[in-house]
């Protein structure tokens, strides 16, 4: 969005200069992942999609509990998820306490979800995480649980719009 807060303070970026950005990324055939922290942020995907600087079917992070997310509440996610474009992908990305109720949400409304260490260190309030595998099965069996399927590598990659490249690692 136009205003993005974080850590160390406010840093404003004005529309001129995100366009610009977008029309850089689509020069070289990379589609972004917009961060979506309230609805305002939801005005401007729309702006987006109507000026045709976005596809209309983006991939949208709703970021929720972090500093620089919104606050992490089942109403707001709800709302950010109604609000959302219906054509867009949508991931879940929730923070703190709330991940696990979030994340489980979301995958009850069909979005998509990202976990790991980055946004919790804890299973429950007693039990540190040790690895993201941990929090990655939970969600793994939360997902099965809900009758919808996993996405292996290949199918998240093709959902997030990765290309499909060999990297050279020789040294």
């Amino acid at each position: 969005g136009p205003e993005q807060y974080g850590h160390r303070g406010v840093s404003s970026v004005n529309r001129r200069d995100v366009d610009r950005f977008l029309e850089e990324l689509d020069d070289r055939d990379i589609k972004p992942n917009l961060l979506v922290t309230s609805g305002r942020d939801l005005n401007e995907v729309d702006r987006l999609i109507r000026s045709k600087l976005v596809t209309p079917n983006p991939l949208l992070t709703l970021k929720l509990g972090a500093s620089a997310g919104t606050v992490a509440t089942p109403q707001m996610l709800l709302a950010l998820l109604d609000a959302a474009p219906s054509e867009a992908t949508v991931l879940v990305s929730a923070s703190g306490p709330n991940q696990y109720p979030l994340t489980s949400l979301a995958v009850f409304y069909g979005a998509h979800v990202r976990t790991g260490m980055e946004d919790n260190l804890y299973l429950n309030r007693e039990t540190p995480v040790q690895s993201n595998s941990q929090l990655v099965q939970r969600v793994g069996e939360l997902v099965f649980h809900s009758q919808r399927e996993f996405a292996g590598l290949d199918a998240a990659k093709e959902l997030i719009s990765l290309p499909d490249r060999q990297r050279d690692i020789s040294v």
